[in-house]
């Protein structure tokens, strides 16, 4: 999937389970760094678009491992 959204103030958890590989998620704005299986959680508390991304190097296609997350003002 290549977008999220979710409305500003939202509690979100995040849950990882690696299928094949390595692999992580990070969301810089909110202080998501999930390293292989994992969860978290945080409030999209600030409106706007934020990449999430795989943080742990994975082989070949790896820069091309993002989604954005959109935390909308509604």
């Amino acid at each position: 999937q290549s977008e999220y959204t979710v409305s500003k103030g939202d509690k979100v958890t995040i849950t990882l389970t690696n299928e094949e590989g390595m692999h992580g998620i990070g969301i810089n704005e909110f202080d998501v760094n999930i390293q292989g299986n994992g969860e978290a959680t945080f409030t999209a508390d600030k409106p706007g678009e934020y990449t999430m991304y795989c943080n742990v190097p994975c082989g070949a296609g790896h820069a091309d491992m993002k989604a954005t997350l959109i935390v909308t003002d509604s």
